[in-house]
């Protein structure tokens, strides 16, 4: 039975980072891939220090010299990484690369090591398992997989030139592989792992950003948005402009008609503002039956503009009851350098407020003329 296919993202250890949107997840990726090849390095000398131990108890053993040249190249190539710039290689997009080619020249070492001493009857030839089980670690299915077929082909090539007995080699072989099918079975359990708390952490994101009814930014996350728009309209000297939306009425609604058409109104208010906006605007549900749309670099017509598209969308909901907004207003033109977000939403609240001791008309939107 094959595997289900797992997204290519959770192949790696930042792709839950990259999902949170989050400042540092280049940081905690770097971590863990440094933290690996650290792990690696201690794999290599504990590896080393074994085949030492081994080789001083068994001095008369076949080409015990090249042995030793064995042992002097891997204490060479640990101290050779341990002088590479780590958290670099750590940092590259492309460190996968040195990591795969890393274990694939300890499989080839290992094998050598073996084929020197006894082939597969080597106690040494028992390394060969290392590298795939050390790449399932962290390495993607394909690398695993890749890792363990050069495994197994180096214990064939070892067994061939030692001239190992069928039953010995077919024994080590299997167990080589059955080693790498278990490792790649754990690597595809940890993606479908990564993947599903990725989900859910996308969803609890969404969650604490956006109100749950409206699907609009909540109060919060609205007030940081404009935070920044303020702060860049300042800096580059863009217009500002905030409308604030108040559903007339909206007490008798949910008096007359139930709670459960209120809040088909509120829903269908939040998806017509999000419709008739820009990718680059927000909408934020910043109160019971209060939302704000956050326009971005935009003049006194365009606001108009989007105003009248919202009031053509409303008046389109498909809900049982009749929807009035009242619009509330602030552009400014060149904000000044002590504007706040507060100070922003407090001008379009008071324009808002000011059109509602004014108005008594049906429900219908009424946007006063920008500041």
């Amino acid at each position: 039975m094959g595997m289900p296919p797992v997204p290519e993202d959770h192949e790696s250890p930042a792709a839950l980072d990259r999902a949170l949107g989050s400042a540092d997840s280049g940081t905690v990726a770097t971590a863990f891939w440094l933290g690996h090849l650290q792990a690696g390095l201690v794999l290599y000398g504990v590896a080393t220090l074994v085949a030492t131990v081994y080789l001083l108890l068994t001095p008369g053993g076949p080409h015990r010299p090249a042995g030793w040249m064995a042992v002097g190249l891997s204490v060479i190539a640990t101290l050779a990484v341990i002088g590479l710039p780590r958290r670099a290689i750590a940092r590259s997009s492309r460190r996968l690369v040195f990591f795969v080619t890393w274990s694939v020249f300890s499989c080839v070492f290992v094998g050598v090591v073996a084929a020197l001493d006894q082939g597969l009857r080597s106690p040494l030839a028992i390394f060969l398992l290392l590298p795939t089980t050390y790449a399932s670690l962290a390495y993607p299915v394909r690398a695993v997989v890749g890792i363990g077929a050069v495994a197994v082909a180096t214990a064939v090539v070892v067994a061939l030139l030692a001239g190992d007995a069928l039953a010995q080699t077919v024994v080590f072989v299997g167990t080589v592989g059955m080693v790498t099918l278990l490792s790649a079975w754990v690597t595809h359990a940890r993606g479908l792992q990564q993947v599903a708390r990725r989900r859910l952490t996308q969803r609890l994101v969404e969650l604490a950003r956006h109100d749950g009814l409206t699907g609009c930014l909540n109060h919060r996350a609205f007030y940081e948005q404009v935070g920044d728009e303020v702060e860049r309209a300042k800096r580059h000297a863009h217009a500002a402009s905030l409308l604030v939306l108040d559903i007339d009425d909206f007490k008798s609604i949910n008096d007359t008609h139930g709670h459960l058409v209120g809040d088909d109104v509120l829903r269908g208010i939040g998806v017509a503002l999000q419709q008739c906006t820009r990718s680059i605007d927000s909408v934020g549900r910043i109160g019971g039956d209060e939302f704000a749309v956050l326009l971005v670099e935009t003049t006194e017509s365009q606001v108009r503009a989007t105003a009248a598209r919202i009031h053509e969308a409303v008046g389109e909901m498909d809900v049982p009851v009749a929807v009035g907004l009242t619009v509330g207003v602030a552009h400014v033109t060149s904000p000044a350098a002590d504007l706040t977000p507060h100070q922003l939403v407090a001008l379009a609240d008071a324009d808002l407020y000011e059109l509602k001791r004014h108005v008594t008309h049906e429900p219908l939107i009424t946007v006063q003329p920008p500041l």
